[in-house]
């Protein structure tokens, strides 16, 4: 995708891809990551997300509000550089990235997934039950449809199977009653939906992955920002649960002295099913397999609690956990950040309970 090289505002990007929608029907992807970032630059912050995705490989050039992101990387097979650009634009209000590009679904993956996996920015992933809630607006449509699925079961521990529950699988479906071999599928296959397409006659077509990518097929453009928004206020939910956790200091005064006391504020994951200290013990080696390395583990049996110390090996940062049968409950701890804890929710959703809900700690 080759935009003209002058200042945008937000708006007025907007308005150029609409002009220019039918170019790119089946090619155009919106990618929205979330960020620790409000703006490209802050002078307040010792790394800004520009220098951020600098020192990362992109160069990143100014137009605007939007900035062109440049990268590239050597196809190990044809020895081949394929270079890949971004157009995007940072929100104030809920920090979110969002980048428009051309490049091939796998060109994509290639040059993000290395970035999405060190502090800063992370995947704007949708859990099971968001879906559902987008899913259901965008059906509420007149004559709206699902006509595509791709679905997955990643884990023998995820949610129950009918058939051969021991198998991990994907299935890739297409057709008018999509929506309802859907449902078909997760009852009897225990798989959950990676990308749903929607086709909403005289508005559009679209499909939704869920990790947060948006492509467009046709129609509106007006339909694909409406959708992206959409998930991305379901998304923010969560967020805003995850982000009251902290840590608290609590003055504390006495006949003799004044005293700090240290409160954890954690946030609960409330599982699907009921689980035990063997279920308990396969959870811990999934999140050791997905590089969060769990340390001073206690586990008592009978009435289940445990207690653990986790480290997220890939942003860096830890955390200690306290599960019974029915939740786990998260603190901060060390440099805790949103990204490595909705990474861990992400962790226990696909590979352990696909039910499992995030949910305030006064709620448990």
């Amino acid at each position: 995708m080759e935009v003209p090289q002058r200042n945008f505002t937000v708006e007025s990007f907007h308005a150029w891809l609409k002009e220019k929608a039918k170019d790119y029907s089946r090619r155009l992807k919106l990618v929205c990551l979330f960020s620790t970032f409000s703006d490209w630059e802050d002078p307040s912050q010792v790394l800004s997300l520009k220098r951020l995705l600098e020192r990362r490989g992109f160069t990143v050039k100014a137009m605007g509000e939007i900035r062109e992101l440049s990268t590239s990387y050597v196809e190990p097979v044809t020895d081949r550089t394929v270079q890949v650009k971004f157009y995007c634009h940072v929100s104030r209000d809920t920090q979110i990235l969002h980048c428009f590009t051309t490049a091939r679904g796998g060109d994509v993956k290639k040059t993000l997934s290395p970035v999405t996996e060190q502090p800063g920015l992370y995947d704007l992933w949708i859990n099971p039950v968001a879906f559902e809630e987008i899913k259901k607006v965008i059906l509420s449509r007149p004559g709206a449809r699902v006509t595509r699925f791709v679905a997955k079961r990643v884990s023998s521990m995820s949610l129950d199977a009918r058939i051969r529950p021991e198998m991990g699988r994907t299935m890739i479906y297409f057709g008018d009653d999509a929506e309802q071999t859907l449902e078909e599928s997760s009852y009897q296959y225990g798989v959950i939906p990676d990308a749903m397409r929607f086709r909403v006659p005289g508005v559009g077509n679209l499909q939704i992955g869920r990790r947060g990518t948006f492509s467009y097929f046709g129609g509106e453009m007006s339909f694909l920002l409406e959708s992206s928004d959409l998930a991305i206020d379901r998304v923010l939910r969560t967020k805003r649960i995850i982000d009251a956790s902290r840590i608290e200091v609590v003055p504390l005064k006495t006949a003799s002295r004044e005293l700090e006391l240290i409160q954890f504020k954690p946030w609960t994951i409330e599982l699907g099913r009921p689980i035990g200290s063997e279920e308990l013990g396969d959870l811990f080696r999934e999140l050791e397999a997905s590089k969060f390395a769990v340390y001073n583990s206690i586990i008592m049996k009978g009435s289940l609690h445990a207690e653990s110390t986790i480290l997220d090996e890939l942003k860096r940062t830890v955390f200690t956990v306290i599960a019974n049968t029915h939740r786990i409950s998260v603190s901060p701890r060390y440099q805790s950040t949103f990204e490595s804890f909705y990474r861990f929710y992400q962790t226990i959703v696909e590979k352990f309970d696909s039910r499992a809900r995030c949910t305030s700690s006064a709620a448990t």
